[in-house]
């Protein structure tokens, strides 16, 4: 079996050779983003392509919005959406007349949103602003498809997802139809109108009993793009199997998520190779998904390509309009742009995902973080999923896997997630799906210290968890039409259990930034339970435990509403979710790599620092510097955009923490391999590839530019034998894209095996790149996570050890919980599980001679020995199978006695806090 594999960023083959780092070029740099910045070009020569919103239309899609409600024949809603068609273009019809005068042509005209695409001279753009109710021209830019192992069954199995337990309770999502807005979809295997075996039902190609083609699954593979539907790329094929494919002929293959829902393919593709769209593509993609909602029963989308994060986008007018409009649930890919959300898609009335590593349940580095661009209250992505080494269909061989990261992989795996709550409750409708999810999640913090709801939303996705609590909790819908009267509604409980809650609406004025802010809150009589109240987010959610049996009330406030009367949904979840939280970290953690990380802002605070790293018990004593920058003599390596010099030999055998070498690499980009091995000249610094790749000393790891042949603003290398150093200096080099701001420091290496950095200049102020700044012998080196190395010297760094670590699976009732105690250190006499009462503070144990140690449990009920011979050691938990015991929570903590690692010769671990459930 073979296996493709493209990492992050690289689905696309013009990018197949970015582990290579051939420096990226404008489309490219796009491509890597998932947007351009500049209209694509018109079909008449000289125009490009710009999006055209309306002030006013004379019609509104209530009757198309009622016929869905209402659960109208297809054929009465295509001939509704047939007459919203005709009306549109007759509205528009003086605007087209007047662009063709200006040397133009309206090349898309919507229904769904009051808007149209023209292509026109640049020139002549005022002119078309200035046309009668035009309210906002804004420029059709380029999209492309975001994504960068383990096999679907890893995010679908008990630890992660558990689509697993849905699909073996017989729900499968059958006879609910899954948009896929994509690139692609393989229609054409066996010959025409012959899909790939993951459409069928069974993934059974004798099976036809499906609708779609061939008797499969596959309703519809529509081309919306020019290009045709089938056009080989593999990301649409690969994106359909994780939300709805039943599995192919490979040791990887399995079933997603919802593994007999129909498939109703749109392709997007409009550019050759890249299977780049547009922005109004996009839009026509959530159009046409809207105009077969009923004909193929359509209840989720999903688009895993980047957008724009302006609401006012064409783009998110349609995927809002879709939701608001169609009863779909809009799911998408919240982009791979780390920090930056430039190209990600606003889908507000919607569900953007981010990406989690599986098992580890880290969020991906490429993953892009909140709060969304243009708006820096709005928390960003909503929800998190499996995203990275996801084993997927691959296109045209069905003995093939195709292996791919990025948060196009995650974002499937909730459309597929959404039709499976939809078949496990039928009425829920499109706000209250997303209300479920929100509501059901598995809670990560724990595994992402540092991060927050700017990283992963709400949680971790959970098909289990969300089915269930849609089955057995409230999940309903209301309005409100007050700022002054809030609305109530009872909500039944039990003293001592845990609930969530999440309210979520829509925004409806779809040319507008502003939309309705809603509150939540939940009081017992006066008292205030919980609340929730974030200012721009289109749903809050909150937890709180019962302080009695009976009745609390729900409260529904308005700070503002954008239309007369705002529809809301609601779900609740009881304490039926078995939930494990991890808090705190044991000792003692030590890590022999160290780094700074500073974001794609004019935030490098290094000129004129210094610093010193002096081996020590084999790590460094960090410490301030005494090194003065000596500038650089001869001539420059020469180095251009993006590339490493040859290897050079050093004058003597250069001994680090971690190894030894007599060679290195000089990188352009502001770092030092110490190896003559290495291969990758990247231009993005990521912690992960830092402690993983090659060793390397990183003085200032940015995207830089070199003078190339000119020699003059470059890298030097320079051999001071007097001394017994080699100093290597990026002189004068330009941060690429922002030529004004130059950087100039050093990294001096000494025989002696000390290190040097010095900084005479260092931002990243004009390009909008990350920075990192730091030292790893790499090879799979645990991340110590970021420090600030102005504040924080000396420290020092020794050889990875982790922290002793405690952890449990989740306490289902009738289950046996597994205790798990690991990194016990070698030598550790004998261990002991601590159960008692959470510390909200924990208890510093320094002053009993256990430094970086803490407790977290107080007091404690009981202790339980356990064997600590071995690196780690499980314990059973059996619990109880009676509902009396659901809502029950338990709080453990791990000790070694390990001679010799601190005065008192004890380590201690973080707490787990088990809270008892039903699933």
């Amino acid at each position: 079996m073979r296996l493709f594999h493209l990492s992050v960023l690289c689905l696309l083959p013009a990018l197949a050779a970015q582990d290579g780092n051939a420096k990226l070029d404008a489309t490219a740099r796009a491509i890597a983003a998932g947007i351009g910045t500049e209209p694509v070009p018109g079909r008449i020569p000289g125009t490009l392509r710009y999006n055209v919103t309306f002030a006013e239309r004379s019609f509104d899609l209530t009757d198309y919005r009622n016929a869905v409600a209402e659960r109208e024949p297809a054929w009465v809603v295509a001939a509704i959406v047939k007459d919203l068609e005709e009306r549109a273009r007759r509205e528009q019809e003086s605007f087209r007349k007047a662009v063709l005068g200006l040397g133009g042509d309206v090349v898309l005209t919507f229904w769904l949103i009051n808007a149209c695409t023209v292509e026109i001279p640049a020139a002549r753009l005022d002119a078309v602003r200035a046309l009668p109710n035009v309210l906002r021209v804004a420029p059709d830019l380029p999209t492309y498809p975001i994504g960068a192992a383990m096999p679907i069954r890893v995010a679908t199995n008990s630890n992660h997802h558990n689509a697993d337990a849905e699909q073996l309770a017989g729900n499968r999502a059958t006879g609910y139809g899954i948009a896929i807005i994509d690139t692609s979809q393989d229609d054409s295997t066996h010959g025409a109108n012959l899909p790939h075996m993951m459409y069928y039902r069974n993934a059974n190609r004798s099976n036809h009993t499906g609708a779609g083609m061939d008797g499969s699954r596959l309703l519809a593979n529509t081309a919306l793009g020019s290009q045709p539907a089938n056009n080989s790329h593999p990301h649409g094929t690969g994106v359909a199997s994780i939300a709805a494919g039943a599995g192919w002929n490979t040791a990887g293959a399995d079933a997603g998520h919802a593994s007999d829902a129909n498939i109703v393919g749109y392709s997007i593709c409009e550019f050759s190779g890249s299977c780049g769209s547009t922005l109004a593509i996009e839009a026509a993609g959530w159009q046409r998904a809207a105009a077969e909602k009923v004909l193929h029963n359509i209840i989720a989308a999903n688009m895993s390509y980047g957008s724009s994060p302006d609401p006012l986008d064409v783009s998110q007018q349609a995927i809002d309009a879709c939701a608001i409009n169609a009863d779909i649930l809009p799911v998408t890919a919240a982009g791979n742009g780390g920090s930056s959300t430039a190209g990600s898609s606003s889908t507000a009335n919607g569900i953007a995902v981010a990406a989690i590593t599986p098992v580890t349940k880290t969020v991906a580095g490429f993953s892009s973080t909140g709060p969304i661009t243009g708006d820096t209250t709005r928390f960003y992505p909503d929800l998190a999923a499996c995203g990275v080494g996801t084993v997927m269909a691959q296109f045209g061989n069905e003995t093939t896997d195709w292996a791919a990261d990025g948060t196009s992989m995650a974002s499937p795996q909730v459309c597929g997630a959404a039709g499976l709550l939809k078949a496990a409750v039928p009425s829920l409708n499109a706000r209250e799906l997303k209300a479920v999810l929100l509501n059901s999640t598995e809670n990560i913090s724990a595994q992402n210290p540092g991060l927050g709801r700017n990283a992963f939303g709400m949680g971790f996705l959970r098909d289990d968890l969300a089915c269930g609590a849609a089955r057995t909790s409230p999940v309903f819908s209301a309005a409100i039409a007050s700022t002054t009267t809030p609305s109530t509604h009872p909500l039944a409980v039990i003293a001592g259990q845990r609930y969530s809650v999440t309210l979520v609406w829509h925004r409806h004025t779809l040319t507008a930034r502003n939309w309705s802010d809603l509150n939540l809150t939940v009081r017992n009589g006066a008292t205030v339970l919980g609340t929730s109240n974030t200012p721009r987010n289109l749903y809050e959610k909150l937890e709180f435990t019962a302080p009695i049996t009976g009745n609390v009330t729900v409260e529904v406030s308005a700070l503002s509403l954008e239309i007369a009367s705002v529809p809301y949904s609601i779900a609740v979840a009881a304490n039926d979710f078995a939930s494990v939280e991890k808090v705190g970290t044991g000792c003692v953690a030590c890590a022999i790599s160290f780094y700074e990380m500073f974001p794609a802002t004019n935030t490098v605070d290094l000129a004129g620092q210094r610093i010193q790293m002096v081996p020590s018990n084999g790590g460094y004593l960090v410490q301030p510097g005494t090194h003065n920058y000596v500038a650089p003599t001869g001539i420059g390596l020469g180095l251009g955009d993006d590339q490493l010099a040859p290897p050079t030999t050093l004058p003597w055998t250069f001994n680090y923490s971690g190894g030894s070498t007599n060679q290195i690499i000089i990188c352009s980009n502001g770092f030092v391999y110490l190896n003559g091995t290495a291969t990758s000249a990247s231009f993005v610094p990521t912690s992960a590839d830092l402690v993983s790749g090659s060793s390397r000393v990183a003085g200032l790891w940015m995207d830089l530019l070199p003078d190339s042949g000119t020699n003059t603003n470059n890298v030097f290398y320079t051999v001071d034998n007097a001394n017994g150093r080699v100093l290597i200096t990026w002189r004068n080099v330009a941060e690429f894209g922002a030529s004004t701001n130059r950087c100039t420091f050093q990294i001096v290496l000494n025989q002696s095996g000390v290190i040097d950095m010095v900084w005479v200049a260092a931002n990243n102020v004009g390009g909008g790149h990350a920075a990192l700044t730091g030292f790893s012998p790499g090879q799979g080196n645990r991340d110590p996570g970021s420090i600030d190395l102005s504040t924080s010297l000396p420290f020092i760094t020794a050889p990875d050890s982790n922290p002793l670590a405690q952890d449990a699976t989740r306490p289902v009732l009738g289950a046996t919980v597994s205790l798990t105690v690991s990194s016990i250190r070698a030598g550790s006499l004998g261990g002991v599980e601590l159960f008692g009462a959470p510390l909200s503070t924990p208890i510093d144990l320094g002053v009993i001679g256990m430094p970086t140690c803490q407790l977290h449990v107080s007091p404690i009920y009981l202790t339980v020995p356990f064997n600590a011979s071995g690196s780690s050691a499980t314990l059973p938990l059996t619990i109880p199978s009676s509902p009396a015991v659901l809502g029950a929570v338990l709080s453990v903590q791990a000790a070694t006695v390990t001679p010799g690692i601190n005065q008192l010769g004890v380590l201690s671990s973080n707490m787990a806090t088990m809270f008892v459930g039903r699933y």
